[in-house]
């Protein structure tokens, strides 16, 4: 096979869901944990059991702050950076995961074929 894709089916479709659920679930974390964080310490597990419905699937600022208030920017500036540094962390996590997967668990790839796809190199 002479594709710069000579890796194993199984482990590209790992590496495909791994980056993706990386990027999905990095964010989602990190999006919540101000907003959570910020309502724990106001009004500790009853004020984070109060949280309505359609913030507890995409988090926003809690609802007893006001919206024209400095922490409440504070909050919905520091979700977007959270969620952004969520997604690098889950992301290089699933890397070093498939990677453990790939190379030492399944054995499907060596270390040097694995390095030779994040180059993108067809002499492998």
């Amino acid at each position: 096979m002479s594709s710069i894709w000579r890796i194993p089916p199984a482990a590209l479709f790992l590496f495909l869901l791994m980056l993706c659920g990386g990027f999905g679930l990095g964010a989602l974390v990190g999006d919540w944990i101000l907003p959570f964080v910020v309502a724990l310490a106001h009004g500790g597990w009853s004020e984070v059991r109060r949280t309505p419905i359609s913030e507890r699937v995409f988090a926003e600022a809690p609802a007893f702050m006001d919206r024209q208030s400095t922490s409440y920017m504070f909050v919905n500036i520091g979700r977007i950076v959270l969620s952004f540094a969520g997604m690098v962390v889950f992301v290089l996590g699933g890397k070093r995961w498939w990677e453990y997967l790939v190379i030492d668990k399944y054995r499907w790839m060596t270390r040097e074929e694995v390095e030779a796809f994040y180059k993108r190199d067809p002499g492998i």
